[in-house]
């Protein structure tokens, strides 16, 4: 008899995916569907808490977000720089790229120039709500 030996998977090279159907997360229940179970991490909220975290994670990103925000009192006490973060809404804290802006804007001219234009006030969500 061989001695056949057992090939496990590493850990590392096993990740999880979201299947979205129709902008959905797939198996989510109508009553967990407006909770962050519920969200894709693809969703501009949680790409906002994301962005959030990581300028915590990043001294200083934190400086530089308080800097432009002209709030650079509370620029050494991460505490306060979070909740100034997740009490801003989203829109504000996208729009304050400026390059992001202007090679956005020249992207969607050039490459799709029949991208449709969403309601502004969509835009208007805060982490903490």
């Amino acid at each position: 008899m061989e001695n056949k030996k057992r090939l496990v998977p590493s850990n590392y090279f096993i990740l999880a995916l979201e299947v979205a159907v129709e902008g959905k997360k797939q198996g989510v229940t109508k009553k967990a569907g407006h909770t962050s179970a519920g969200r894709l991490l693809i969703c501009k909220k949680e790409l906002l808490r994301q962005f959030v975290k990581m300028v915590l994670l990043m001294p200083e990103a934190a400086s530089h977000i308080t800097s432009v925000l002209d709030t650079s009192d509370v620029a050494g006490n991460i505490v306060e720089v979070e909740q100034h973060l997740v009490n801003m809404p989203y829109r504000q804290l996208k729009y304050l790229s400026k390059d992001y802006q202007e090679a956005w804007n020249t992207v969607r001219a050039t490459c799709f120039p029949s991208w449709t234009v969403k309601c502004q006030s969509l835009l208007n969500f805060c982490l903490v709500e």
